[in-house]
């Protein structure tokens, strides 16, 4: 039997691709622009979301702070998946099975995505190391 895909998707890849395409000119804070910060380590949800004080307008935020997976459940490999998913265009009840949520759950996701299909971070899941067989390349189960 083929692992689902969920389980084969690194969390940490994920982040650190969002990092590279959001803080692709440096870490910026998202409240007043400053490229002066102090790291502040990981946040407590998740070991790989970084944690930063911008030094100018003493504010905290993480890499998700003002992006369309700020605040959301599931995970964000959960989201990264839908996302490929939905790009390849898989029915909506083998998304729900592959990412382990009901078809009601997967259909708010999905609608969810839709609609801010115009913001910045939409392209992060379609970027081509975020594929699904790009992932499955990296990490070795692909053809």
């Amino acid at each position: 039997m083929l692992p689902k895909l969920k389980d084969v998707i690194d969390d940490r890849l994920c982040y650190e691709r969002l990092r590279e395409l959001r803080w692709s000119e440096g870490v910026k804070c998202p409240y007043c622009n400053s490229m002066s910060h102090r790291r502040q380590g990981q946040h407590a949800k998740c070991e790989y979301l970084h944690c930063y004080q911008c030094k100018a307008c003493q504010r905290y935020y993480d890499d998700l702070t003002n992006t369309i997976f700020q605040d959301l459940h599931p995970p964000l490999k959960t989201w990264v998946l839908c996302l490929g998913l939905m790009e390849l265009g898989i029915e909506e009840n083998k998304v729900a099975r592959e990412l382990g949520v009901s078809e009601n759950d997967c259909r708010a996701m999905q609608k969810y995505l839709r609609e801010r299909k115009g913001d910045n971070l939409f392209a992060f899941g379609q970027t081509g190391m975020l594929s699904s067989m790009s992932l499955l390349r990296q990490k070795g189960m692909g053809s």
